[in-house]
């Protein structure tokens, strides 16, 4: 009876196994166990929206519709019968349309097909590469004339399509801007950077640049000190540094009008005898750049015909007499070179007929007669001092004549004189050793 039962468990387990052993036999050589055959993916994704698991019954191979070169899978074959999964790899899709392929999964003879669209926007409903947005790395920068930036534009997202932009300056008289974002510094004032994306138009970004002048940094004179005789003109310098400041314009004042006075171009003239102090300033930095020249107006002195004349007369030896009108010393032609003050010097023959010819008029000041050489201001009083006569040992004509040395040798013992008298002024020559008055002349 056991024997019995042990066969008939042994035939039970037998058939199960034939049983099972045909259903295995039976499978499909490839079949799908896990994920969809049917994939929609976003244009910025690029992975599928799940793995793909499928089992096969022995090697296995697979292709993907052809031109289809956005999509890639891995792995892309089998060798043996197992179980697999495969991921679906994609590129952005920047063609502006969904774009379909298959993936086939070949064993055994059949195949699975897997159906992947993607889509032609993001999830967001934007264009894979188009811009959203651009930005400059200064959105204000300052500038001295002359002076250049480069201005760096970032275009949004990094991986946009088009990434040209164009650029403009709202004044190109105050700065201008090539096609790399150079920004040239050229007048003072301020102007506006723009730079627009190539594909969008209403996609920009914008830098205030400010343009400073070049400043002055410093200003001289050509005299730091001048001496003037009444009525007489003369032109100061001004140099701006650097040369090519923006604003080299300058504001001239004198310390005492009444003295010297000063027009916009530096010109000085002498009104009166004493010191005024001229001051040049930078119209852009008036309290800190700026120069001075003293002026004085030498009472000594008066320009006549080209010429600075002393206004007295010479009284002992390189000293002047104290009033205009002092008849003063007496010398011969042979103290000529130590006569004269220092700075001063003897008139020549031809200095003497330029102040003839501006003219002369007999007067007697402070009951002194003389000669009133020139005009207005611009003249000067010789007094008729007559002269020594050496045979007698005396001065003689005083009130009379005047007799004053020129520094002009006629010859080894004459030399050129003036003389006048109340009607007439000339030049005559005489024996050097004779005594005449000496009026000197600025050196």
């Amino acid at each position: 009876m056991k024997k019995l039962f042990f066969y008939a468990l042994a035939a039970v387990l037998t058939l199960g196994a034939l049983n099972s052993c045909k259903k295995e036999e039976g499978a499909a050589p490839i079949r799908l166990i896990s994920g969809s055959t049917d994939q929609t993916i976003w244009a910025n994704k690029n992975t599928g929206n799940s793995t793909v698991e499928f089992k096969t019954t022995g090697a296995w191979t697979s292709s993907i519709t052809a031109g289809a070169t956005w999509l890639t899978i891995n792995p892309s074959s089998g060798s043996v019968a197992s179980n697999y999964r495969i991921t679906l790899t994609l590129t952005n899709n920047y063609t502006g349309a969904d774009r379909t392929a298959v993936i086939t999964l070949t064993s055994g003879g059949e195949s699975i097909g897997i159906t992947v669209t993607q889509k032609a926007t993001t999830e967001s409903g934007q264009t894979p590469g188009q811009v959203t947005g651009l930005t400059l790395d200064k959105t204000d920068t300052t500038l001295t004339v002359g002076e250049t930036t480069t201005l760096i534009a970032t275009v949004i997202p990094q991986d946009a399509t088009t990434k040209w932009v164009t650029w403009s300056s709202s004044d190109e008289t105050v700065a201008t801007v090539d096609r790399t974002g150079l920004v040239t510094a050229v007048a003072p004032g301020t102007a506006t950077i723009t730079v627009v994306s190539g594909e969008n138009e209403a996609i920009k970004a914008e830098c205030e640049v400010t343009v400073r002048g070049i400043p002055v940094t410093g200003l001289t004179l050509n005299k730091a000190d001048t001496t003037l005789t009444l009525n007489e003109t003369a032109a100061l310098i001004a140099t701006v540094a650097p040369g090519n400041a923006t604003n080299p314009q300058l504001i001239w004042s004198s310390s005492d009008k009444a003295i010297v006075t000063v027009d916009w171009t530096g010109r000085i003239e002498a009104l009166a005898w004493g010191t005024a102090t001229i001051t040049v300033v930078s119209a852009e930095n008036e309290e800190e750049i700026k120069a001075t020249c003293t002026v004085t107006v030498d009472p000594l002195s008066v320009m006549i015909a080209g010429t600075r004349w002393a206004t007295r007369n010479v009284g002992a030896l390189g000293r002047f007499v104290e009033n205009p009108w002092d008849y003063g010393g007496y010398f011969n032609f042979t103290m000529e070179q130590t006569v004269c003050p220092d700075g001063w010097r003897m008139p020549t023959k031809e200095e003497f007929q330029n102040l003839i010819d501006t003219g002369y008029t007999w007067t007697t000041p402070n009951d002194v007669n003389g000669q009133q050489f020139g005009g207005g201001t611009n003249s000067i009083f010789l007094p008729a001092a007559g002269y020594y006569f050496t045979v007698s040992d005396k001065v003689v004509a005083q009130g009379w004549t005047g007799s004053y040395w020129s520094s002009t040798a006629i010859n080894s013992s004459a030399v050129n004189f003036l003389s006048f008298n109340s009607t007439v002024a000339s030049q005559q020559y005489s024996d050097s050793a004779s005594g005449y008055s000496v009026r000197c002349v600025r050196e």
